[in-house]
């Protein structure tokens, strides 16, 4: 380390910075714990086969389920349609504007236990709920896997909210990917 980053490191460790709070970079607990912020119908049926796959017998990874809220009775019911139970379920914040419910899925994400116990929080797709799982990890200094990233317009409200949600979840994410193949 350089001076200037020592001193930035060591700021950042006095004042409690998340980033420096967390295990040393590549050191995990093994099972690794691997939370999914689940929002939408959409995110439950992507993710179902990530999540039995992280749960398969001999893996490496132990996998919890968090339901955001942002669409709680249909994420719910697909998710034991799939065999798939949350470990949290948080306030239903439906009908809200976009601004109230980011707002209510800050502060239920960021009391998440399942959230601030991970190694890495796994979001998937464009919602709402995708960018506060992000935000409210990086906020804990918790790595982030972004799943089916997408294509990009390149103009910042096309389409609206989706794109600017994809673009912050960009510069948040520690691992992206624009689609996942699970055998």
């Amino acid at each position: 380390m350089h001076g200037n980053q020592r001193d930035v490191a060591s700021r950042a460790a006095s004042q409690g910075h998340p980033s420096e709070l967390r295990r040393t970079r590549g050191q995990h607990r093994f099972p690794m714990q691997i939370t999914c912020v689940i929002g939408t119908r959409p995110e439950a049926i992507k993710l179902s086969p990530v999540v039995h796959a992280l749960r398969r017998p001999g893996s490496p990874f132990r996998a919890s389920i968090v339901s955001s809220g942002q669409h709680r009775d249909e994420v719910a019911a697909i998710l034991a349609e799939l065999d798939l139970y949350p470990d949290e379920t948080l306030d239903d914040c439906r009908g809200q504007s976009l601004t109230n419910m980011t707002a209510a899925l800050i502060a239920n994400l960021g009391r998440s236990d399942a959230i601030a116990d991970a190694d890495m929080v796994l979001v998937q797709g464009d919602t709402t709920s995708a960018l506060v799982g992000g935000l409210v990890a990086f906020h804990h200094g918790i790595p982030v896997a972004h799943l089916e990233a997408g294509l990009r317009s390149g103009i910042p409200d096309v389409p609206f909210p989706e794109e600017a949600h994809r673009k912050v979840l960009a510069m948040l994410a520690t691992v992206t990917s624009s689609r996942v193949s699970v055998k």
